[in-house]
């Protein structure tokens, strides 16, 4: 496994990319939140390459969700942003991206569960996605790779951390 670590006014964030034919990608934040309360669980970012398709599939995002109380302030932007540097990178402009959006830690409360809806959906169109119907959760995103685009404004979360870093920026540390 490789690992690469950059590290900001008490922030750490990781990436970590699995060795072999089907690559698995996690970009993981971790630091101190609001006074230095720590961001537990750590926020992360899953993706893996499938070779047999071939596309790349976006799995999931944890712990930055409605229940957390740090949703919508810029951490799955920072993730997004450093996966979507690398799977540049690594894969061909044409390759598909592609993933279900999923409701789990969202209000059960018709109201802000469509505020949540409606702001992951938001979310995920911001960077390119075509978001749509179908799938086991019943929505769904989908773009060309060249077709999704940085966020690399200069903002911070928390006025201490950016949401965009490049990835030259960040330490080879090995990893297992």
């Amino acid at each position: 496994m490789r690992e690469f670590k950059y590290a900001e006014n008490g922030y750490l964030l990781t990436i970590q990319e699995s060795p072999g034919f089907s690559r698995k990608y996690n970009v993981e934040l971790s630091g101190c939140l609001h006074g230095c309360a720590m961001l537990e669980p750590k926020v992360r970012l899953l993706a893996a390459f499938e070779p047999f398709r071939p596309r790349l599939c976006i799995e999931d995002v944890q712990g930055n969700g409605y229940s957390s109380g740090i949703q919508a302030q810029g951490i799955g932007t920072l993730l997004f942003n450093t996966a979507l540097q690398l799977l540049l990178q690594r894969y061909p402009p044409e390759m598909l991206v592609y993933g279900e959006l999923s409701d789990v830690g969202d209000s059960r409360d018709p109201s802000p569960a469509k505020e949540c809806k409606d702001r992951r959906e938001r979310f995920w169109r911001s960077f390119g996605f075509d978001v749509g119907s179908g799938g086991y959760t019943g929505t769904t995103i989908t773009s060309a790779l060249c077709a999704l685009r940085l966020k690399t404004q200069d903002v911070r979360i928390h006025g201490r951390f950016p949401r965009y870093i490049e990835l030259d920026r960040f330490v080879e540390t090995g990893g297992s």
